[in-house]
């Protein structure tokens, strides 16, 4: 599994953008938008295919931006998602 860095994460400028991405996308309207983003660029999917691979490539990049998907993190995130409840995929929340 590869996990998107930016080698470049450590210049300041660089530092200031992640903090923007995650003061926008931190409030709950930027919650709803950047949830829409992720489905839209199908970075959330099982398996994506042709164009979708772009797409998808593209919403995890976001995800580094903010500084939400490395590799260093990867224990983290798969506890989160192990909290996430077993839901019929019919079932909407």
């Amino acid at each position: 599994m590869k996990f998107f860095t930016l080698p470049n994460m450590k210049t300041r400028e660089a530092m200031e953008l992640q903090q923007k991405y995650r003061n926008v996308f931190g409030s709950s309207e930027g919650i709803e938008v950047l949830t829409d983003l992720m489905i839209r660029l199908h970075a959330l999917d099982e398996k994506v295919d042709g164009d979708e691979v772009t797409l998808s490539n593209f919403g995890h990049h976001i995800l580094a931006l903010m500084g939400v998907y490395q590799g260093w993190n990867a224990q983290r995130i798969i506890q989160a998602f192990l909290r996430f409840p077993v839901r019929d995929p019919q079932e909407k929340e």
